[in-house]
């Protein structure tokens, strides 16, 4: 039954998506929201804790590297005070990194590349138990594979900017970018590198509640992660205790209860850090961990009246929308229209 649950969501996926596009659903295909990025401020707070400045900054660098060249990146990222850049490419998944100083602060921004398909498909099929030293439980395959391939590259280039002074360190990303900010945070705590803060956004879920706890304990103090209301990714793998809300997406029915007992025994958890959810037009706004649960379940829930009031077409456009909003121009412009 779990087979076939998952490779009737995959089959559902890649129709809808060749529906549509005829390629993956990557955010380089989309057109995104726009707003004028000439009038926006880039400034920084190199202090630990929670600054909104901080936070856009990372959706922005994150929109730059997603949609810019290489010389216009340098160009813009010198303009603004950064020097000594080393990019790191990730040539099999299509990730990348960019690490840069600014007075006395070191900056990792993140980018993961990767469709919509994939997403929903390695987090459903794939999961690994790591066993690494400073890396514990059942992490997303995909995520991980990523991680692995740009770990030690991101860390080598850190060190050399770090030699002489014991620079503070911030790192960022944007969805899977996001998701590998929090684990290159992870590891950079562990190994006792100075870690300020790590701001993600629209990440994906990483790992199983073992990895999360492991999280929470070791660097939930210097975790920030801002997502849209609307955005579907940062719910994706679903949570184990929206379970129920999840499987009823197929129905009241054995089949729903099947697919609500594959994501319990996934075991994903609640990122742990600050959540701030933002709106155009309403603000932002931190979550308790309560509110957390019960926005998430609400959304699934919504997702599931969507698909009792509308056509299948419906559905798949409500989906392709959703897409467009999670790309970081996307974010960018929606975050500055916030209040």
């Amino acid at each position: 039954m779990r087979d076939l649950l998952l490779g009737l969501a995959a089959l559902l996926i890649g129709f809808a998506e060749q529906s549509l596009f005829a390629v993956d659903w990557n955010s380089r295909d989309l057109p995104a929201v726009t707003c004028d990025l000439q009038k926006t401020n880039y400034s920084f707070v190199h202090e630990k804790g929670y600054h909104e400045d901080n936070a856009f900054l990372f959706m922005w660098a994150t929109h730059m590297l997603e949609t810019q060249e290489l010389k216009f990146i340098k160009k813009t990222f010198g303009r603004l005070g950064f020097s000594n850049l080393s990019f790191i490419n990730e040539d099999r998944h299509g990730a990348q990194a960019l690490v840069a100083r600014k007075k006395n602060s070191i900056f990792v921004f993140l980018r993961g590349s990767v469709s919509l398909r994939e997403i929903f498909l390695d987090a459903l099929f794939y999961q690994k138990k790591i066993n690494d030293s400073y890396v514990q439980g059942y992490l997303h395959h995909g995520m991980w594979k990523n991680f692995e391939g740009m770990y030690d590259q991101i860390e080598e280039a850190v060190r050399k900017l770090n030699q002489r002074s014991n620079r503070q360190i911030f790192i960022g990303g944007h969805s899977l970018g996001g998701a590998m900010a929090t684990l290159t945070g992870l590891v950079f705590e562990k190994k006792g590198l100075p870690l300020a803060a790590v701001y993600n956004s629209a990440s994906p879920r990483v790992g199983d509640s073992v990895f999360y706890r492991d999280v929470d304990i070791t660097i939930g103090q210097k975790l920030y992660q801002s997502v849209l209301k609307t955005d579907l990714v940062p719910k994706v793998p679903p949570a184990k205790w929206s379970a129920r809300e999840f499987g009823e997406l197929i129905g009241d029915s054995e089949a729903g209860q099947s697919l609500a007992g594959v994501v319990q025994k996934l075991n994903y958890d609640q990122t742990p850090g600050q959540l701030r959810i933002f709106m155009p037009g309403d603000g932002s706004f931190k979550l308790s961990d309560r509110e957390r649960v019960e926005e998430e379940r609400s959304y699934w829930r919504s997702m599931r009246g969507l698909i009792d009031e509308g056509s299948f077409l419906d559905v798949i456009l409500e989906l392709r929308d959703i897409v467009r909003g999670h790309t970081p121009g996307s974010y960018v412009c929606s975050f500055i229209a916030r209040d």
